[in-house]
C-alpha cells in the first residue's frame, strides 16, 4: 500500500489517495500499484487468493488521510 499526497496551495488542490498491490514482485521496478477505488475514504478487501484476509479501513477528509490494515487468517 502507498499513499500519495498532491500538492495543495492554499487548501486547494486533490486530497489524498492510496493505492494497493498484491503481486509477488515486491523487490521489482515494475510493481502493478492500482487504485484502491474510485474514492480514497472506502475501505478495500484484497482479493483472497493473497492468502489471507486483507481489509485497509481509511478516514480521508481534503489534506489528510490515514488507514488501518488488518491482516488475518481466511479461515
Amino acid at each position: 500500500m502507498k499513499i500519495i499526497a498532491p500538492f495543495q496551495m492554499l487548501g486547494m488542490g486533490d486530497r489524498p489517495y492510496w493505492q494497493i498491490m498484491y503481486d509477488q514482485a515486491q523487490d521489482s521496478s515494475t510493481i502493478n500499484w492500482q487504485s484502491s477505488g474510485g474514492n480514497p475514504a472506502y475501505q478495500y478487501q484484497w482479493p483472497s487468493e493473497v492468502g489471507f484476509k486483507i481489509v485497509g479501513t481509511p478516514v480521508s477528509d481534503h489534506s489528510a488521510l490515514s488507514i488501518t490494515v488488518v491482516v488475518s487468517n481466511l479461515s
